[in-house]
């Protein structure tokens, strides 16, 4: 089995590729539409693209994708991202003039970079600037990748965990052909359903500045997940809300029993709440 991502060998695309699909090869492709493209005409069975930084946020290229190809997502991980600065043995961080690297990595250790004083030239990938500054032997020139990279190419660490916050992870999806399996009509609209009331809620009372709606299909079961990052509430709040006649979600959740189905709602004041919706094919 053959999956795809964007980079050299030694980028985080690839560690993403080992963890999620640990049997399969991992195909370096130059740019993200060669992965979807690769995946469509069956080159590769899955395609392993970063969808989400959590420093830098959403990479809009990969959802600009999903929308004109029509993939399916498979399957996700959540890989920790320690950016590293990288050169040709021997280098002071002194010398270095320029740096190279992927813009996200670049956007993710700015203040570093800032404090360098070099120009910062943005690059297709953080292990392709560090394979190339050791394959030209590019003195004064620096990249922002991977201790991995600075293994495989026989360069120097100068500086490591650069990234502006030190909790820096990249959440990575498998995108594939979609499946021949279909959702019965009556249980596509309650997913729909589910999705439209918890968004609701959102917006009307969870004062969130952030959310995020997965839907995947596994094993014959669709799963739908909202959950955002607003105030949260606690379990009498609840039930209060129940007693003023919001009643949306509850009423909903009889539907899905009815489908063989399971509504769960995970909250808490101050961090945010979680729902989740598992429904059978």
């Amino acid at each position: 089995m053959r999956a795809g991502y964007q980079g050299e060998p030694g980028a985080f695309s690839e560690q993403a590729v080992r963890t999620l699909l640990p049997e399969a090869e991992p195909v370096p492709h130059r740019t993200f539409g060669s992965v979807f493209e690769a995946v469509v005409s069956g080159d590769l069975r899955y395609g392993i693209v970063p969808i989400e930084n959590s420093q830098a946020g959403s990479i809009n290229d990969t959802y600009d994708l999903l929308a004109r190809h029509h993939l399916w997502i498979g399957g996700e991980v959540s890989v920790r991202v320690d950016q590293a600065l990288l050169a040709l043995p021997g280098t002071r961080l002194e010398d270095v003039r320029r740096v190279s690297s992927h813009p996200q990595a670049l956007a993710q250790s700015a203040e570093f970079l800032a404090a360098l004083d070099a120009e910062v030239v943005p690059e297709y990938d953080t292990a392709g600037a560090a394979r190339r500054i050791a394959e030209q032997r590019l003195a004064g020139e620096a990249a922002v990748a991977s201790e991995r990279a600075a293994e495989l190419y026989g360069l120097e660490v100068l500086a490591r965990r650069i990234q502006t916050h030190g909790e820096n992870h990249t959440r990575f999806v498998a995108v594939a052909v979609a499946s021949a399996t279909h959702l019965a009509p009556d249980k596509t609209s309650l997913v729909f359903r589910v999705a439209q009331e918890a968004i609701r809620n959102v917006v009307n009372h969870s004062q969130a500045t952030k959310v995020i709606t997965r839907l995947r299909y596994a094993d014959g079961v669709v799963t739908l997940r909202v959950e955002d990052n607003g105030r949260g509430f606690s379990s009498a709040d609840r039930s209060r809300r129940r007693e003023e006649g919001h009643v949306g979600l509850s009423l909903l959740n009889n539907a899905v029993e009815a489908s063989s189905g399971r509504l769960s709602l995970e909250s808490e004041p101050g961090r945010g709440t979680s729902l989740m919706l598992t429904l059978p094919c």
